[in-house]
């Protein structure tokens, strides 16, 4: 069983751009909400730009296509966000989904986002766009998020 969330740091595979885990979990339990800022950063204890959680469907189903979480999001919010692409895509073939549904992951802009974009100059906004970053022949990535932040699996 696991449990991700946009707060673990959880690998659940080691393909690179693949969505599919290599090994299933028997379990994947969703308790938790994948909230992100739109660069990337996990947001714990609130909503982000970026959201995908059950408690946004109490009134009405996920819409099909649910746009993907960004570039720069954590494995376990990509594999969630293909996982639920996958099953309501098969079940809209089937003429098994919601007619009424709500919104999508992207609900809101975030004015704080584009404040801090217009703040960070290109070489901050490469480092933060351009995804996780290697050094040498290390196998673990860095990421840098806005505000300063830099994560590793060291912590």
């Amino acid at each position: 069983q696991i449990e991700p969330s946009a707060a673990w740091h959880q690998t659940l595979s080691e393909r690179d751009g693949d969505w599919a885990p290599a090994v299933d979990p028997f379990i994947y339990h969703y308790t938790f909400g994948v909230e992100y800022l739109l660069d990337g950063s996990p947001v714990v204890g609130g909503k982000g730009t970026w959201s995908l959680d059950k408690r946004n469907y109490f009134g009405a189903a996920p819409p099909p296509d649910l746009k993907a979480p960004p570039e720069c999001a954590q494995e376990a919010g990509r594999v969630w966000w293909g996982m639920f692409n996958e099953a309501i895509g098969n079940l809209t073939k089937e003429g098994q989904w919601y007619g009424r549904t709500g919104q999508s992951t992207r609900s809101r802009t975030s004015d704080e986002s584009t404040e801090l974009e217009a703040a960070m100059g290109a070489l901050g906004k490469e480092l933060v766009d351009g995804g996780q970053w290697l050094i040498g022949n290390e196998k673990a990535p860095l990421q840098f998020f806005r505000r300063g932040k830099l994560w590793t699996k060291w912590g």
